[in-house]
């Protein structure tokens, strides 16, 4: 008989714990593109929802929650790799660190709707489906070539350009011709999105009217050629952060624009998860502090619930995802439960104080547009009880008259979260008594919380 160290059979049996059932594999079968996890089904309702909050939800809310979850259901499922990173396994031990914290705060005052991390329903409204813009058939070779030439013919008119450029116009070409659809996609969108709708384009007063396309369309490429000696990777990323500013909401002008409120919050938690994984771009022009933000977002875009589709990193080795920075299991953590990153604080989202926190530093900022005092104020008007005291010429607990910058106080944005699902009802001691499930978690507790204790005399005495 063969006896192994602890530390070598440790290697040959992985518990999967997520939903407490126990199964094993070896290591054979984790290199095998079908996980034994990534055949489970997370069912958030089972996994986050306490006290049966997430059905009380309004029916159109409840559908969309559910179209989402079996949406990720259907990615996990296809056991995407990118490079030696399985997207299902990081959605797995994603999921088993949002367990642990929602362990931890059990016995809170009040608590984070967690299924609403990895579902928002409310998101929909910013996903991003290129397919509904630019078909098929406008990337095909020909139809591509036709296209790029007109915005470099336009660009070679532009006042801007210069001859010794016309190499750089040649090489991405060739670039962009070897990329795969999506990639050409999204550079004929944003492209498209700058000809049609960029105010920052200033087109010369004396340019005749049936110049000024030409014209912007010049502008609009050029900008696009300045990453020519970028690998794909490197044109992915700034794509990306292109359509983060121009089309997700960021430089939305009009504030009457109707969007539901809802989208107004779910874009406002979006912004502040893709700024989250942004803060672990290393600086420089390194491989690595260009492809791993890009493989990062890719392998967080699960169990954050962000609104890209699965993206391919051409080289996923340069993004050093087997680092401590960017493990998901890590980035998770400390997500979730704060710290410190690169000399800078990150507030722990788990805390509902930190949701607060940052509804009232959007409405407070005055660059955005998507979310402002008016549309706060148009939803208080909708509650009995904000309007009742939002409407009273004396400071109470949810209003301060005399705060003419921010008059609503942080209970007001509570009620407001609390209405749309992103915080949970609080629980009294009787209340989580009655919730036999929850006192399974006994470890996950702090022993000298009394209300835990409270809890346990009167679950024994039921």
């Amino acid at each position: 008989m063969i006896f192994l160290p602890c530390f070598l059979m440790s290697s040959f049996f992985l518990v999967d714990t997520v939903l407490g059932q126990s199964l094993t594999f070896s290591p054979k079968e984790q290199l095998h593109p079908q996980f034994p996890f990534e055949k489970q089904v997370y069912n958030l309702f089972d996994i986050f929802d306490r006290t049966g909050e997430l059905e009380k939800l309004d029916p159109e809310t409840l559908v969309k929650f559910k179209h989402g979850q079996e949406r990720f259901h259907e990615e996990i499922q296809r056991n995407q790799f990118l490079g030696r990173h399985s997207l299902s396994r990081d959605f797995y031990y994603s999921i088993n660190n949002l367990r642990y914290c929602y362990r931890k705060i059990l016995y809170t005052p009040i608590i984070l709707n967690y299924a609403f991390i990895v579902v928002d329903p409310y998101v929909d409204y910013w996903r991003d489906d290129v397919d509904r813009v630019i078909g098929d058939d406008q990337v095909l070779p020909l139809a591509f070539l036709r296209t790029y030439n007109l915005f470099a013919q336009a660009a070679r008119s532009h006042p801007a350009f210069s001859s010794d450029r016309e190499d750089e116009i040649i090489n991405f070409r060739r670039k962009l011709a070897n990329s795969k659809p999506n990639l050409k996609k999204r550079f004929l969108r944003v492209c498209d999105h700058w000809v049609k709708h960029d105010q920052t384009i200033i087109v010369p007063e004396e340019l005749s009217q049936d110049k000024v396309l030409e014209y912007r369309r010049g502008e609009a490429f050029l900008r696009v050629l300045q990453n020519y000696s970028r690998c794909s990777d490197g044109l992915i990323d700034y794509l990306f952060l292109q359509e983060r500013k121009y089309l997700y909401g960021e430089s939305i002008e009009d504030e009457e624009q109707a969007i539901p409120f809802g989208s107004r919050l779910a874009k406002v938690f979006l912004d502040y998860k893709l700024n989250f994984l942004m803060k672990h771009r290393i600086p420089g022009s390194s491989e690595e502090a260009t492809t791993a933000p890009l493989l990062l977002r890719q392998r967080m875009r699960l169990p954050l619930g962000l609104t890209s589709d699965h993206e391919n990193v051409l080289y996923p080795r340069f993004g050093e995802g087997f680092k401590f920075r960017y493990t998901p299991s890590k980035v998770m953590n400390l997500f979730m439960q704060g710290g410190i990153l690169d000399n800078a604080p990150i507030l722990p989202y788990s805390s509902p104080q930190t949701l607060i926190h940052i509804v009232q530093e959007a409405v407070q900022d005055p660059t955005n547009k998507f979310l402002t005092l008016t549309h706060l104020s148009e939803v208080i008007s909708q509650d009995a009880t904000l309007c009742h005291y939002c409407t009273d010429t004396e400071e109470n607990d949810y209003y301060d008259p005399n705060n003419l910058y921010m008059p609503y106080k942080s209970p007001t944005f509570q009620r407001v979260l609390q209405r749309y699902g992103y915080l949970l009802p609080i629980l009294t001691a009787k209340e989580l008594s009655k919730q036999p499930i929850l006192m399974n978690y006994k470890k996950a507790l702090t022993r000298s919380d009394p209300r835990r204790k409270q809890a346990r005399r009167l679950h024994n005495a039921n």
